[in-house]
Parts: structure tokens; sequence; C-alpha cells
């Protein structure tokens, strides 16, 4: 499933890699380097995730994130993957969307992604896969196997 996604990041290298990371992910990117972009793209299309970079002013923050929620998009804060070292800050928690959602479901689904891609980029090398992913060849194969993927 695709979602759309406003990223909203002043330094430009940072902007691209997340336009990068989101486009192979299959996910539609809208691009705003300060808050005018981002009220004008929030005001004039519809998002499912705005990613706000915590480098920006307080200020500022605060009002991309009151935008977004005003109009039912979740906000959460760049990961900390694409952040360059003068920015880095802790990551924010992604906020609840109003409707809520499936925890376990979004989970597993986060699971599946991470694991078919550590797999991928190891040529199928499950013991590689498993070191990517931070956790034991075991585990990845048991949850492989539970999910019907081995």
């Amino acid at each position: 499933m695709s979602v759309r996604i406003l990223i909203v990041e002043e330094d430009r290298s940072t902007r691209e890699a997340f336009l990068r990371v989101i486009s192979a992910l299959g996910h539609e990117c809208t691009p705003a380097e300060n808050v005018a972009q981002a009220l004008t793209a929030l005001s004039g299309e519809v998002f499912g995730l705005c990613v706000v970079s915590l480098g920006l002013p307080p200020e500022a923050f605060r009002t991309i994130r009151a935008a977004a929620q005003e109009r039912g998009v979740a906000v959460c804060d760049l990961p900390a993957s694409l952040r360059t070292e003068g920015n880095a800050r802790p990551p924010a928690i992604l906020d609840l969307p109003p409707h809520g959602v499936d925890l376990r479901n979004l989970l597993s689904e986060l699971e599946d992604r991470l694991i078919g891609q550590a797999l991928d980029r190891t040529g199928g090398n499950k013991n590689r896969a498993a070191g990517l992913l931070g956790m034991n060849r075991t585990t990845l194969v048991e949850k492989l196997r539970r999910r019907s993927v081995a």
C-alpha cells in the first residue's frame, strides 16, 4: 500500500536521501524545505504521513504539526538513520492517527518488509541478513518459518 508523505527538511542532502528511500519503498513523497512550503502542501494535497525534521525551530515544528493534525495527518520525526551529525536528536514517536491503528498488523508488516529487504540485500544469505537486522540467525529462520517465507 503506497502512502503519500510530506517531508519537511531544510537540509537539501538529507531531504534528497529521504526522498530516495521513500521512493525505493514504493511511496510518493512531496518535499518542503520550510514552513511556508509545508503549509502550502498541506492545504492543497492529501497526505498519509508528515515527516518533520526536529532540526527546525520549535515554533516551526509546532506550526507544521498543528496544521497536519488538523487534517488528520500523522506526524513523526525524520528517522535518525537519515540525520546528519549536526541535526541529530532523539526520535519522536509516531503520533497515533485519529482513527487509531492496528498495531500488531503494522509491526508485522514492518518486520516482513525489513526481513525481505535484508534478504534481498544479502542475496538470500540468512546469516548476513540476521546480522543486518541485529538478531540471531536462528531467530530469523523461526520468523521466516512462522510466516511461511522460508
